[in-house]
């Protein structure tokens, strides 16, 4: 895989194509040298069992790029959702004292 095949990656789910290891990519890494990794989480086992990531070059790997655009769908709402949250409501009445009065000088 190279940057310029797709540019952000995070959330699409990839296979290594030595080891067949597979999982959503959570994780970039970009070191000096010019190499780029990407880490794959696997998904939880049926038991509940959790799985470690493993980091694997750009160019060991595989991407779907069918699976994750709904993750990433997903996460794009929740942001929307949590700033639509963090504004404040606006004051609706019309006249009268206002709900924040200004400090007397």
């Amino acid at each position: 895989m190279t940057p310029n095949k797709l540019n952000e990656p995070m959330g699409f789910t990839a296979k290594d194509l030595v080891t067949g290891f597979s999982g959503q990519i959570t994780g970039h890494a970009r070191y000096i040298t010019g190499c780029d990794s990407y880490l794959l989480q696997p998904e939880v086992k049926e038991d509940g069992e959790f799985v470690k990531g493993l980091w694997f070059d750009d160019d060991r790997l595989e991407i779907d790029l069918s699976v994750g655009s709904a993750f990433l769908a997903k996460v794009e709402e929740r942001k929307t959702e949590e700033v639509k949250a963090e504004q404040p409501k606006a004051d609706k009445r019309v006249g009268g004292p206002r709900s924040n009065p200004a400090p007397v000088k």
